[in-house]
């Protein structure tokens, strides 16, 4: 990567923590009485994975997250969900190979 793209890398991973954080911080106030929920000061390590091996390839499907993370297909689904929903990646459904296709998000947050 070059420095400009390992910046912006590091300004949406940043992004990210915030957001995910805020979410967590939601989570933990709503669960209080439970004692559910987690470090509010904590992304998953895997959703950093998940975005690190998204930015690496550029393009993945859930089935080549899920070989790189060792997890289910539906996991790494949902991790690149969750990374789409906060603008890290892009998807688009391929027709003919019946997989949707997630890319990095380059403008991203």
């Amino acid at each position: 990567m070059t420095e400009i793209q390992e910046q912006e890398y590091r300004a949406r991973l940043q992004n990210l923590s915030s957001l995910e954080n805020y979410r967590m911080r939601l989570s933990l106030r709503d669960n209080e009485e439970t004692g559910r929920g987690g470090s509010p000061a904590r992304v998953p390590e895997t959703l950093i994975k998940a975005a690190k091996a998204l930015a690496k390839s550029g393009s993945l499907t859930s089935a080549d997250l899920a070989w790189k993370l060792d997890k289910t297909p539906a996991q790494a689904r949902a991790l690149l969900d969750r990374l789409q929903k906060s603008g890290l990646a892009t998807s688009e459904y391929h027709c003919e190979g019946r997989a949707r296709i997630y890319h990095f998000n380059k403008t991203g947050l």
